[in-house]
Order: C-alpha cells, then structure tokens, then sequence
C-alpha cells in the first residue's frame, strides 16, 4: 500500500464521527428540599463524557497515538464530548430536569464527570454554587460518576443519562455539599 493512502485511511479513522449520536443527560432530585426554603439550588459548571481505557490489542499495536491529534483525551476544555455553561438545579422539584444534549463521537463512555462550581446567574443563586437558604457554598468540586459502559455507534445513536441527587441539609453550605455530591448516582437508559 502507497503511504499516501495509509496516511489518508488514519486521517479518515481519526475522525470518524456518527451523525445522529446524542446524549441527553438531565437532573433528578431523589428527595427535594422543601418548598419553605426560599432557595435551594446546585450550580453545575461542566459535564464531560470521558471514553474507556482502551485495551484493545489493535489500539496498542494502533501507529495513531492514544493522544489523537484532536487533543488530549482528558481535560479538554471544549468539544463535542463537554458541556461548558452554568446549570442550575432546582432541589427543591422531583421532576427530572434537562441540563444538555452531548454529541460525543462513537465509543465506549465509562464516566460523566460532574462539575459544580459557582454560577454566574443573576438572582439569590449568584457567584454561589450550592445555595439552600440561609447557607451559601462558593467550593468548586469535581465529581466523576461511573456508568456501566456505554457504547455509542450507527446501532445505539440515542442514550439518556439521568443525574440522581439526594440533598439533605447539614450544619453549614460546604458539609450540605459534600453530602449532595457523595449521594450522585448515575442512571443510564438505552
């Protein structure tokens, strides 16, 4: 084979991309606050679905590197596997709650990481990132969540992944808030 056309079938396989590939993740709180608490929000900050360890004997033996040529697999700032905008959560409603749709390319998706950082919203929420009235947390936390291995390709284009969040309210914002993050649990639909 001619190395032009090796090096066209690695660019081509490098970025292959499924149209139609989506993944809705949405928010559901297990047991809501309250309605007496005049606020009681979580702001996410960035959701990112991060892919499998790949293990396969082909990937290793692979002359394309495992860094791809799009980036690092990990900690990539944008891109169509991370959602980079303030969403906040209402503790307070059972209903599940939209946060976004991903269009990740086709793989295998072992993890969503979490991240909850202060928004930048107007109202009682602002520059918060956890707020059930009176008690305000500015942390930043960054939660992976595991999920059973999720393959997205030409057979599985549609996914739903539900946050599951059990607030319960504790002596100050921050113990309020670990407590949110140690409850996430991850519910797959496929």
């Amino acid at each position: 084979m001619r190395p032009a056309a090796v090096v066209a079938l690695l660019l081509l396989s490098c970025a292959a991309r499924e149209a139609g590939i989506e993944v809705e993740v949405r928010a559901r709180v297990v047991q809501p606050l309250a309605m007496s608490y005049a606020v009681a929000t979580v702001a996410i900050e960035r959701l990112e679905l991060v892919p499998c360890p790949e293990a396969g004997l082909w990937r290793r033996l692979s002359p394309i590197s495992s860094a791809w040529a799009h980036g690092s697999h990990s900690e990539s700032e944008t891109g169509p596997r991370v959602i980079h905008a303030p969403l906040l959560v209402d503790l307070r409603g059972e209903a599940p709650q939209p946060l976004a749709v991903m269009r990740p390319p086709p793989g295998t998706y072992c993890q969503l990481v979490v991240t909850f950082s202060p928004s930048g919203s107007d109202g009682p929420a602002a520059g918060a990132t956890l707020v059930v009235t009176p008690q305000r947390s500015t942390r930043t936390v960054v939660a992976p969540v595991q999920l059973p291995p999720l393959t997205l390709d030409a057979r599985h284009l549609a996914h739903t992944l539900t946050l599951q969040l059990q607030p319960h309210v504790e002596a100050d914002a921050d113990a309020t808030l670990d407590g949110l993050v140690a409850s996430l649990r991850l519910q797959p639909k496929w």
